[in-house]
């Protein structure tokens, strides 16, 4: 069946498309080449990423990003820990990853030097499909991990952390009088 659109309702996706495209998602996430990702995007793929200060339009800019990303983190690789899951109205498709890398570039946005430091982290991918391809991107994951692994945040607990704490509760104070 793949994809199929009936008359007044969303594209329809079964379990052999789901899991053939989370496949090849995967797959085009681990190439670290921006093209093998937005070759499975519609032109007009909207992508919405915690990374970023606003969704990026279209495949050029999607491009660009994943450019960026990887320049931060050459090595980046992604597991699936389990299958896709599609929605109820089967018009979505959602991954669940799992993901390491090192920072070995600059990432900018927001223009942090690489710190050589490894991630490890889970996250969602929620996939809108059209005609078989994402035109709807939206990814869910913890970016205040990331910042903690590189060294951006100060880790849960630390000195560094209870001293921002003590700051922060200082300047609260002093604003409400």
């Amino acid at each position: 069946m793949a994809v199929e659109q009936a008359t007044g309702t969303a594209a329809r996706i079964d379990e052999e498309f789901a899991r053939d495209f989370a496949e090849r998602w995967q797959r085009a996430w681990n190439s670290c080449a921006p093209d093998e990702v937005t070759a499975l995007c519609t032109e007009d793929v909207v992508w919405d990423d915690p990374i970023t200060d606003r969704p990026e339009v279209g495949r050029a800019a999607v491009a660009e990003y994943l450019r960026s990303l990887w320049r931060a983190f050459p090595d980046l690789r992604f597991t699936w820990p389990e299958g896709p899951s599609t929605s109820f109205e089967k018009s979505k498709l959602a991954c669940h990853w799992s993901v390491t890398g090192t920072m070995l570039g600059p990432m900018d946005p927001p223009g942090f030097a690489a710190t050589g430091k490894r991630i490890e982290l889970d996250g969602v991918d929620l996939l809108e499909l059209r005609d078989g391809l994402v035109c709807a991107y939206a990814g869910f994951f913890d970016t205040r991990a990331i910042a903690q692994q590189i060294g951006v945040l100060p880790a849960p607990g630390s000195r560094a952390e209870r001293l921002g704490a003590r700051v922060q509760r200082i300047t609260a104070r002093v604003a409400r009088r």
